[in-house]
């Protein structure tokens, strides 16, 4: 009776174990189909320029006095897609402005990762709440920057091979085409 108990236990884990690594190689076989055919996370798509989104600052130009703060929008308009994250690395002559804070928009209301970094490069990521998209322009992020040096036309410029927009429509691809950058003009 005793051997009746322990062979049917060792049945059971063997069917448990057969189940597992069946799930498991599906599984695998399921990501490498999906990493080949949409290509990885950072990929981006070029048959079609005009689909790519991209970053772009509102105002694109602001000419501002040392000592004043000033705020920057930062806009994704996904075109045809629907976006739900995306992941923005940007960088900004420290000596010349500081950037005090980041906002979260009312649409991209989760925010995954927010660092200022000393140097001047900024990395920021965040996504709507699940189940969101966004199909139409929005703000992506507000900056709140503080003027400390005369400057002429200096750059607040997105790296766009580390910078991301995610669609879901494509689903592990990074559709984010070109971003435009800002130009910041101080004075005394």
């Amino acid at each position: 009776m005793e051997s009746k108990v322990k062979n049917k236990n060792k049945l059971v884990y063997i069917l448990i174990t057969a189940i597992f690594v069946v799930a498991g190689f599906l599984l695998y076989k399921n990501y490498f189909y999906t990493a080949k055919k949409f290509g990885s996370s950072h990929e981006q798509r070029t048959e079609n320029k005009d689909d790519l989104i991209g970053f772009s600052f509102a105002p694109e130009k602001i000419s501002t006095t040392v000592g004043k703060d000033f705020i920057m929008e930062v806009r994704i308009d996904p075109k045809k897609h629907t976006v739900s994250n995306a992941d923005l690395i940007f960088s900004y002559d420290k000596s010349k402005m500081r950037l005090d804070s980041i906002s979260q928009s009312e649409h991209f209301v989760q925010v995954l990762t927010s660092k200022i970094a000393d140097d001047g490069n900024v990395s920021y990521s965040a996504a709507t709440v699940f189940g969101l998209t966004i199909n139409s322009q929005a703000v992506y992020a507000t900056l709140h920057f503080h003027a400390l040096a005369k400057a002429d036309s200096v750059p607040i410029a997105i790296d766009q091979k580390k910078s991301g927009i995610y669609a879901d429509d494509n689903p592990g691809v990074n559709i984010a085409g070109e971003s435009k950058l800002a130009l910041i003009s101080i004075t005394d």
